[in-house]
């Protein structure tokens, strides 16, 4: 619904940048996944292609991203970028336990286009933002692992 509607509910061929049905909308999942469009203009997710490069990556500020909920700024540091099928593990969010997600997550890791530097021993929680390629049959992924937040009250 998202790809063509705004969260206004209105019709735009942009859509909006939104997160996968079956993730809480309180980021409470071990792996929450959110889609957006890969823009021309660099709008939604238009820039994660820019992590293709690990020089990009290592630029200042580059390697975490940031979350707004409306009363808490939650950051993860990103661990691994990488084209993916359409339809692969990568889109994953239940997991059975604690270590199940750890695995996934290595498992992620493993896949990235070059070596992050990021331990995820301890991640407890995954963010994966997931965008269209150029061709539109694989996606781009970037993975961050949360590493804490701030309250905005």
């Amino acid at each position: 619904y998202y790809l063509h509607n705004t969260f206004e509910n209105q019709p735009n061929i942009a859509g909006c940048i939104f997160m996968d049905h079956g993730c809480k909308k309180d980021f409470s999942d071990p792996n929450t996944i959110i889609y957006g469009h890969n823009m021309r203009n660099g709008a939604m997710f238009g820039k994660l292609k820019s992590y293709e490069n690990s020089s990009f990556y290592n630029g200042s500020g580059n390697n975490v991203f940031y979350i707004y909920t409306g009363n808490v700024i939650k950051q993860y540091k990103i661990f691994s970028c990488y084209i993916s099928e359409a339809v692969s593990d990568t889109y994953t969010f239940n997991f059975p336990s604690l270590a199940s997600m750890q695995s996934y997550a290595a498992d992620m890791k493993a896949k990235s286009l070059y070596d992050t530097g990021v331990d995820i021993s301890s991640a407890s929680q995954v963010v994966t933002l997931s965008t269209c390629t150029d061709n539109g049959e694989k996606r781009f992924i970037v993975h961050g692992m949360y590493i804490g937040e701030a309250s905005l009250e």
